[in-house]
């Protein structure tokens, strides 16, 4: 085992340049730096619509009934769905699914068949995944790969089947003595969650070699492992593989992914975990967890067979207007059948239309909180008197608090994904009694008047860049001007400041022209202005490129 751990939890200096150039570190999903209960990708907010099969299916695709991950990548991202969780390893063997480690024997394991050596890995099984999350980062799927599993070792024996090959339970884990030919034996979750134990130091090779395999690619969001029960010790283990994951990454030089439960809490923490007929308990403690200022997303644990795609689609807007992100779990999916099925179609479609409705309108959910109390009627996330969300379970009408004289105001339809203007303010009535969603955001007073010019158009790292804008009819001392790169949302500045003051507190009075200077970054780059209205993300106006070379 020594020689093993030396091997892969080195600093690993082999790692070709073409992998790691493969993983792009603005392309890994992060908190916003700005929102942290945000993702940004690229610059931009990512808002994380998943739709998540039974946790086997990648490991059991020599199964004939189970649905191709090709043909369930490809209608994730036909639906609009950008992200699914899925099992890296079971913990076990189970008929034939795909296992990380060679059998080599001597000796039969508790399925039959011969022994695992812990110390020979499974090659066949890291190349399959490294094929599998490049072909959903070509669809723009984000897998969150749980590496470990314990929901098997809640029991010796957790279902039987009344066939050895096909019993999930402790009994049949890779670490127990009579599976492995390496002298390791855990039998109960006090030795397998022990960082002390022998155990672990196998546990962390698994993950290097995990790492080694798929780390340079940016669409991954780890989580350590699948329902890692009892929480007492689990959750302290996570943690500390959650560490060595991160230093692993840092070792070889790949940006460090978000790691489940550390950065975000995993499934079974998070509300959304128990479906409720009434998803407005769902958006109620989805609410109350806003607090924890990490990315929330709602992942249940099955009972999908008892909710129809019209329960999905309402959870959806349910957790989007209370700050979190929605990630079905429909275990059946497992089967092609299935998969082909209506059910899953609009299922899936309907929750897609959740990132067709932030895209189609430009929505800006950073700095958002949830504001049921600003609505009379439906839920309600939004920056007060600047931007708002609201949807409406069962259409009706209502009035919004705070909302500016001068707004514009959109209907989307989340049956069909089509929008259609919205008359009124701050008293709205949907077009009719279904479901509805509406967009309000507070609109710029004279559209086109406004300038913004930087100067000089290039400069070299650290040079100053004076910024002068005009043109602000009704100035306020919280405009604001902020520097991005040119590709990231408005979220996503770099640097800020108010107009009346060029500083980031307001100064005493409002300018309606006027110029600040800049200090550009050391880092050569493309990098442009924005200006905006009132301490909101009200953009007015965008100056030319400036270079840093």
């Amino acid at each position: 085992m020594g020689a093993l751990i030396k091997r892969w939890c080195v600093v690993f200096l082999l790692v070709s340049a073409s992998a790691v150039s493969a993983q792009q570190s603005s392309n890994v999903p992060q908190p916003n730096p700005n929102d942290p209960r945000r993702f940004v990708v690229n610059g931009s907010t990512w808002y994380l619509a998943g739709y998540t099969p039974a946790l086997s299916l990648l490991i059991d695709q020599a199964n004939p009934s189970v649905s191709r991950f090709e043909s369930l990548f490809d209608k994730m991202a036909a639906n609009g769905i950008n992200s699914f969780r899925n099992w890296f390893t079971a913990g076990q063997p189970f008929a034939d699914t795909t296992v990380p480690y060679q059998r080599t024997g001597p000796g039969l394991a508790a399925d039959g068949r011969p022994r695992f050596d812990l110390d020979k890995f499974n090659q066949a099984h890291f190349d399959y995944f490294r094929q599998v999350v490049e072909y959903a980062r070509a669809r723009g799927i984000v897998i969150q790969l749980s590496i470990f599993d314990f929901w098997h070792g809640s029991a010796w024996v957790a279902i039987s089947n009344s066939d050895p090959q096909r019993e999930w339970g402790l009994k049949h884990d890779f670490y127990v003595q009579g599976n492995n030919i390496n002298n390791i034996n855990v039998n109960n979750p006090n030795q397998w969650l022990n960082t002390n134990h022998p155990v672990f130091q196998y546990q962390k090779a698994l993950v290097a070699k995990v790492v080694d395999t798929l780390g340079d690619l940016p669409n991954i969001i780890w989580e350590v492992a699948n329902e890692a029960f009892p929480e007492n010790q689990g959750f302290p283990w996570q943690i500390a593989m959650a560490n060595y994951i991160t230093s692993c990454e840092q070792s070889r030089g790949f940006t460090p992914h978000l790691v489940m439960p550390r950065d975000l809490p995993n499934h079974e923490n998070t509300p959304g975990f128990w479906l409720n007929p009434d998803v407005g308990v769902i958006h109620s403690n989805m609410v109350s967890a806003h607090s924890w200022n990490k990315p929330l997303i709602a992942n249940n644990d099955s009972d999908y067979e008892v909710y129809t795609p019209d329960y999905r689609r309402k959870e959806a807007w349910a957790i989007l207007t209370a700050g979190g992100h929605l990630d079905f779990f429909h275990f059946a999916m497992l089967w092609q059948a299935d998969l082909n099925s209506q059910d899953v179609t609009y299922g899936m479609r309907y929750i897609g239309y959740t990132r067709k409705f932030l895209d189609d309108l430009d929505v800006n959910l950073v700095g958002m909180f949830p504001s049921d109390h600003l609505v009379t009627n439906g839920w309600c996330y939004a920056r007060n008197g600047d931007e708002y969300v609201i949807y409406l379970p069962s259409g009706g009408t209502t009035t919004v608090a705070n909302l500016p004289a001068s707004h514009t105001a959109t209907w989307f339809n989340p049956r069909n994904g089509t929008q259609q203007p919205a008359a009124g303010g701050p008293t709205f009535t949907a077009p009719d009694g279904n479901d509805w969603a509406l967009h309000v955001r507070a609109a710029a007073e004279t559209p086109g008047t406004f300038t913004l010019t930087a100067s000089p158009a290039s400069v070299g790292p650290g040079g100053a860049v004076t910024v002068s804008w005009s043109g602000v009819g009704s100035p306020k001392v919280k405009d604001w001007i902020g520097r991005y790169t040119p590709a990231s949302g408005d979220g996503a500045y770099l640097d800020w400041v108010y107009t009346s003051s060029c500083g980031k507190s307001p100064g005493g009075t409002p300018k309606s022209s006027g110029s600040c200077t800049f200090t550009m970054p050391a880092t050569p780059g493309t990098y442009q202005f924005r200006l905006f209205a009132d301490d909101k993300y009200m953009r007015l106006a965008v100056s030319g490129n400036v270079i840093v070379q």
